[in-house]
């Protein structure tokens, strides 16, 4: 015992009726024979089912937070140690998405915002009677045409796809544009195209179903 310290025994139930009472909202001296029910209640505060140590039921420990329902349902991410840890190394192993990727709509890959910008760039077609027009390859795109086209049904078609095709006239100009019979326009009515040489008109596409490409068009651009 430290020095000068001087201690003062009290009998066990005058200290246990000063907590209780204390606990009990009152400095008034309990009756002894109500301290046997406010023990009994003190100890089953102290139970397991009665806080957060029963950590062999997470669902028993959320409902005593008060969660309710909620602390049973089973489609948790993360319900313990084990499944986090199998979840952060699941998703470490996801391979980060190429544009490539990004265009065809490829599955299971982490998509990162430099690559989605970078899937944006224009790519340009190749100029032919029949012009192919791969949406798996890019959203907006560019052609120049050197005589009389045929914009073909676009091939890997994803729905909700949008974007953009700038045509371009040749030094020569005059050049036509037919479409597949996919595409639509309103009242049904394509656009005619600015024939002036080098010139530029601009055709928003938006992808409704497979088979049913809307076309809207920004006529010379300049």
């Amino acid at each position: 015992m430290a020095a000068g310290v001087r201690t003062v025994d009290l009998p066990l139930e005058v200290t246990l009726n000063e907590i209780l009472g204390i606990l009990n909202g009152t400095t008034s001296r309990i009756a002894t024979a109500d301290l046997a029910t406010l023990l009994a209640g003190l100890v089953g505060s102290l139970t397991s089912a009665a806080n957060l140590s029963d950590v062999a039921s997470v669902p028993a420990s959320r409902l005593n937070l008060g969660l309710g329902s909620a602390a049973l349902n089973s489609q948790e991410f993360f319900t313990d140690v084990t499944n986090f840890t199998a979840g952060i190394m699941a998703l470490a192993r996801l391979p980060i998405a190429t544009m490539g990727d990004y265009h065809s709509n490829t599955t299971d890959k982490i998509l990162t915002t430099d690559k989605v910008w970078a899937a944006m760039a224009e790519i340009v077609l190749a100029d032919a009677a029949n012009i192919a027009l791969d949406l798996a390859t890019g959203f907006d795109f560019t052609v120049t045409l050197a005589g009389n086209r045929i914009i073909d049904n676009p091939l890997n078609v994803t729905v909700g796809q949008r974007g953009r095709i700038r045509v371009v006239q040749d030094a020569t100009g005059s050049r036509t544009l037919s479409f597949g019979t996919n595409f639509k326009f309103a009242g049904s009515v394509a656009p005619i195209l600015t024939t002036t040489a080098l010139a530029e008109d601009i055709l928003y596409y938006d992808c409704i179903t497979p088979t049913k490409i809307l076309v809207t068009s920004l006529l010379e651009v300049s």
